[in-house]
C-alpha cells in the first residue's frame, strides 16, 4: 500500500512539473527558424540546345531563335531575350559559333549553373522578301499621279525602271517612298522638266508600315518623259509664214531636258513667221520664229536723224533685212559712208549715235 502511494504522489508532481513547462513555454515566444534550415538554397539551373539552322526575321538576333531552353523557366525565359547583335542582311546566311554565348551567360548568371548543347556551329538565314521594279514603279506612278491631275499643265510618265538586282527586304508590309520629290518640287515645272526628264536616279525609302518599323534606302535609275501643254501649229505652214491665232493649237508635247525652251504662250506666236516649213502638231522654239521682216537689204527708205533740235533727213541704202527695232547697218549711196540705223517701219530707219 505504501508503494501504491508513492507511485500516485510521483506521477503527481511529475504531471504538475510537465504542466508548469508547457505554460512556461506558452509564455516565450519562438524564434523563426532560419530558411537555409528548412531547405537548402537551389542554384538556378539551365540547359541551352543550339540548333544547327535558325530561320530569323527581324533585324536583331536574339538567343531564343538559335536554342532552345530546358530547365528552370525563370531563367530561360531571360536567356531567350539575350540580344546577339544585328541579324544578317536579307536573304544572307552566315555562320555562328554558340561558344560566343558562354562569356555573355556567365556575365548576366555567374551563379546559375547554365549548360550549352547542340550543333557547335549554326548557320542563321534572314528571312527575305524580294524588292521588285513593279513594286517601286507602282508607287512612283501612283505619286505622280496625284501630284500632276487630268488638268495639270504637265504630265510624267515612266518608260522603263531598273532596279540593282537582288533586291531583298525582310518579311512585313512596306510603303515606298521618295524624299526627293517633294510637293514644292513637283509643282515648279522647272524643277520637273530638269529633273525628271529623260534619264534619272532616284532614291527611294522602303519603310515598314508594322513590326520593327524598319527603315531599307536604295536607288533606282528610270526613264521618265515629262508632258507640257503648250501651243503647236494646227496645220502645216511653209516658210515665211505668218502665224496667227487660227493656225494654233494646243497639245500635250514629251520635252526633252532642253523642253523649257519651247515658247510657252500664245502671244509670244502670233504675228511672228517661220523661218522654215513646219508640220501640222509641232511645238516651237524662240529659233523656229522670226518677227515680220519690214525691210530688205539694198532697199532704200528715209533716214531721220534727231539730234540738238535738228531735224535731218535723206535717202539710205539698208545692208541687211530688218524688223520693227532693229539695229541695222545702212550707206549713204553718194559717199558709202556706212552708219547704223533703228528699224522704225517699213519705210524709215533713225540714225543711231
Amino acid at each position: 500500500m505504501n508503494l501504491v502511494f508513492s507511485m500516485t504522489l510521483l506521477g503527481a508532481v511529475l504531471g504538475h512539473s510537465l504542466l508548469a513547462s508547457v505554460a512556461r513555454a506558452e509564455l516565450v515566444p519562438s524564434l523563426p527558424t532560419p530558411a537555409a534550415e528548412l531547405a537548402p538554397q537551389v542554384p538556378l539551373a539551365a540547359t541551352l540546345t543550339f540548333r544547327p539552322n535558325a530561320e530569323v526575321d527581324g533585324d536583331r538576333l536574339y538567343l531564343g531563335g538559335v536554342a532552345d531552353c530546358h530547365g528552370m523557366a525563370e531563367i530561360c525565359d531571360e536567356i531567350y531575350a539575350v540580344d546577339l547583335g544585328p541579324s544578317p542582311e536579307p536573304g544572307r546566311t552566315i555562320t555562328w559559333h554558340p561558344e560566343k554565348a558562354r562569356a555573355l551567360l556567365g556575365k548576366e548568371w555567374p551563379a546559375a549553373d547554365i549548360r550549352l548543347a547542340g550543333a557547335k556551329v549554326i548557320k542563321i538565314t534572314a528571312a527575305s522578301i524580294p524588292l521588285t521594279e513593279d513594286k517601286v514603279e507602282g508607287a512612283l506612278k501612283s505619286l505622280l499621279s496625284d501630284a500632276f491631275s487630268e488638268d495639270s499643265a504637265l504630265k510624267v510618265t515612266i518608260d522603263r525602271m531598273l532596279l540593282p538586282p537582288g533586291l531583298k527586304l525582310r518579311p512585313g508590309d512596306y510603303v515606298i517612298e521618295f524624299p526627293d520629290l517633294t510637293a514644292e518640287h513637283l509643282q515648279s515645272a522647272d524643277w520637273v522638266i530638269k529633273r525628271l526628264g529623260g534619264n534619272v536616279r532616284l532614291t527611294f525609302v522602303a519603310r515598314q508600315v508594322d513590326g520593327d518599323q524598319l527603315r531599307a534606302v536604295f536607288s533606282v535609275s528610270a526613264h521618265m518623259t515629262v508632258h507640257a501643254l503648250l501651243p503647236v501649229l494646227g496645220e502645216s505652214l511653209d516658210k515665211g509664214a505668218e502665224i496667227t491665232d487660227a493656225n494654233l493649237g494646243s497639245d500635250m508635247v514629251a520635252l526633252g531636258r532642253s523642253g523649257s525652251m519651247y515658247v510657252s504662250h500664245r502671244d509670244e506666236l502670233i504675228g511672228r513667221r517661220l523661218r522654215r516649213p513646219m508640220q501640222s502638231g509641232s511645238p516651237l522654239l524662240s529659233s523656229d520664229i522670226e518677227l515680220p521682216r519690214l525691210v530688205r537689204r539694198g532697199q532704200m527708205v528715209q533716214l531721220k536723224v534727231d539730234g540738238s533740235g535738228v531735224a535731218v533727213s535723206g535717202s539710205v541704202k539698208l545692208m541687211a533685212d530688218g524688223v520693227p527695232g532693229q539695229v541695222i547697218e545702212a550707206q549713204y549711196p553718194a559717199t558709202k559712208k556706212r552708219m547704223r540705223v533703228r528699224v522704225i517701219d517699213a519705210n524709215t530707219v533713225q540714225h543711231v549715235f
